[in-house]
């Protein structure tokens, strides 16, 4: 029963978009027209598709494990995923409280959120995975 730490950089969805949103190859789009935000838009789609297939494929194998989603930016399309008791949905805030548009999304056991809350700034998802993982008590940063 040993603890395992996986890292994942996952460029997508990021131009040339050359997926479907479906996932499946398709007509690379670079540049900014109307044909470029539908690429960023199937290709976003793709990827929220595949995230939560991860999800669940890890979910089977380990239903504890702990899964930690953060993007660099968040979507055009306000695109919505909900929240589950162990799925949340975490959305960045800045230093006054305004939701700032960043994909950030965490999986883990639903007593480590009855325990530790939602971190609801994206920088305090380790300190979440830590405390969750581990059993420690960090405190959370209370600005970005």
């Amino acid at each position: 029963n040993r603890k395992n730490f996986h890292f994942i950089h996952q460029l997508s969805p990021h131009s040339p978009y050359s997926v479907n949103s479906e996932c499946e190859e398709s007509v690379k789009y670079i540049g900014e027209s109307p044909e470029f935000y539908e690429g960023y838009k199937d290709s976003y789609k793709c990827v929220i598709s595949e995230v939560l297939d991860f999800t669940e494929y890890i979910s089977a194998k380990d239903p504890d494990s702990i899964i930690i989603f953060i993007g660099d930016h968040g979507n055009l399309l306000n695109y919505d995923i909900k929240s589950t008791s162990n799925r949340k949905i975490i959305q960045k805030l800045d230093d006054k409280g305004n939701v700032l548009n960043i994909f950030n999304m965490i999986k883990a056991p639903e007593n480590c959120f009855n325990s530790f809350g939602e971190p609801r700034l994206s920088n305090n998802a380790m300190i979440f995975a830590l405390n969750c993982g581990f059993g420690y008590n960090l405190k959370y940063f209370d600005k970005l």
